[in-house]
């Protein structure tokens, strides 16, 4: 290839050719589009499932009178305390609130730059509201099952201790920033408790904790289970999307 013997001639101080066949430049020109491609076609490959389930989601939308709200109950109630349950026995106990605490740390900071930007939208939001917004971010509907398509088990079990972090950010700060109430710090404590995800984490931990070996039996025999729930949180996650994007006016 002409790139390949242009390095070799520099590499021994020579001067390069600076004349190209025809054909010798479309083959180096294929040789550099086929560089650029292949990682973007597997990337394109493995996202591909999780746009499908986008497309369902606006198909059914637009063709049924199924509401989100099942759909989301079902997320929240069920597959993504699978998802988070699964996440926090596979990965490494510390790695996974190392990795929580990084994500509740990053939050806490997007808090802070959002509130130094309050001034420039002091007129349609609250400072406490803007603070919010930049903090408490969407990784658990849509950053896992597109995290998983791409990176697999490994991946969608990080963005679950990632979610987790997020969640106890959401719900105790976050609640208090975007309600702007003195008293909402501890309102937003109670709702923690209503949260499945939550309990999900402790008896995760309880059992790692208490019961040796049982993690990795859980994993085997229940793991028919603890993968459909994963499989189900990127179907029903990406639906919603679609579905959401069905209200919008083109």
């Amino acid at each position: 290839m002409f790139i390949k013997t242009q390095i070799t001639y520099l590499a021994n101080g020579e001067r390069p050719y600076s004349f190209l066949s025809g054909r010798a430049l479309y083959n180096d020109y294929l040789f550099v589009f086929s560089l650029i491609m292949f990682p973007l076609s597997i990337l394109i490959s493995k996202l591909v499932p999780a746009y499908v389930y986008v497309l369902a989601g606006y198909v059914v939308k637009r063709q049924t009178p199924l509401r989100e709200k099942l759909i989301a109950n079902c997320l929240f109630y069920v597959f993504i305390p699978i998802t988070v349950l699964k996440g926090a026995l596979s990965s490494d106990a510390g790695h996974f609130f190392i990795l929580t605490g990084l994500a509740l740390a990053t939050s806490c900071s997007l808090a802070v730059a959002g509130y130094a930007l309050r001034r420039q939208f002091a007129d349609r939001l609250a400072p406490g509201m803007v603070s919010c917004l930049f903090s408490y971010l969407n990784i658990g509907w849509f950053g896992i099952p597109i995290v998983q398509a791409v990176y697999g088990a490994e991946g969608a079990a990080i963005m679950t201790a990632f979610y987790v972090g997020g969640m106890l950010f959401g719900n105790t700060i976050g609640y208090s920033l975007a309600t702007a109430d003195g008293r909402s710090w501890w309102s937003g404590l109670s709702k923690l408790t209503k949260i499945p995800s939550i309990y999900a984490v402790v008896i995760a931990a309880g059992i790692r904790l208490c019961i040796p070996g049982a993690d990795q039996w859980l994993l085997k025999e229940g793991g028919f289970v603890l993968s459909a729930g994963t499989l189900m949180t990127s179907i029903c996650g990406m639906g919603l999307v679609g579905m959401s994007i069905a209200h919008t006016q083109l």
